[in-house]
């Protein structure tokens, strides 16, 4: 993972690093257009084991072209 010194290449500093690589991403938007990707994200409330609402950010990623409405 681009950003993450050998002894910190674990799966849960790799997630913290691909979030901090999103981020700067979008910015301040909820969506961006990428060399024909799109890529959404939302925030969602979830609870967690203890019982504590947290907010955490879902992503979905596609092709931009499959992104037109077929509406008929």
């Amino acid at each position: 993972m681009p950003g993450l010194s050998p002894d910190k290449n674990t799966e849960s500093e790799g997630k913290k690093q691909l979030g901090r690589i999103l981020k700067k991403m979008f910015e301040d938007e909820n969506e961006f257009v990428l060399e024909g990707y799109k890529a959404e994200r939302d925030l969602v409330a979830e609870e967690n084991f203890a019982g504590n609402r947290q907010y955490i950010y879902r992503y979905r990623f596609t092709r931009a072209d499959q992104n037109t409405s077929k509406a008929q």
